[in-house]
């Protein structure tokens, strides 16, 4: 999950936007791992993967080599935000 810009750059700050705080930074960590990259920390609570301190990492550097990889991360968040949500919606209805 991320955004393709131009020139091919992926930004991963969406991830950060909704859901679970701690899935997003999960994933973007999975991500900065495979792009050898870091996670970053910004003052608005959202975690940016840049390579070095400011680059966004090129679509080139996830695929085609890390394709599984990457798909397994996107599920993992997702599976943390649902499971989340559920436990929400439980929480709510007691």
């Amino acid at each position: 999950m991320g955004t393709v810009l131009k020139g091919g750059f992926v930004d991963f700050d969406p991830s950060t936007w909704w859901g679970n705080k701690r899935a997003a930074r999960t994933y973007n960590e999975a991500v900065a791992k495979l792009v050898g990259g870091n996670v970053i920390e910004r003052k608005d609570d959202q975690y940016v993967v840049r390579i070095g301190t400011s680059k966004m990492p090129r679509l080139s550097a996830l695929l085609p080599h890390h394709e599984q990889e990457w798909l397994d991360a996107i599920e993992r968040y997702i599976q943390e935000c649902l499971a989340e949500s559920v436990n929400t919606a439980a929480t709510m209805g007691s």
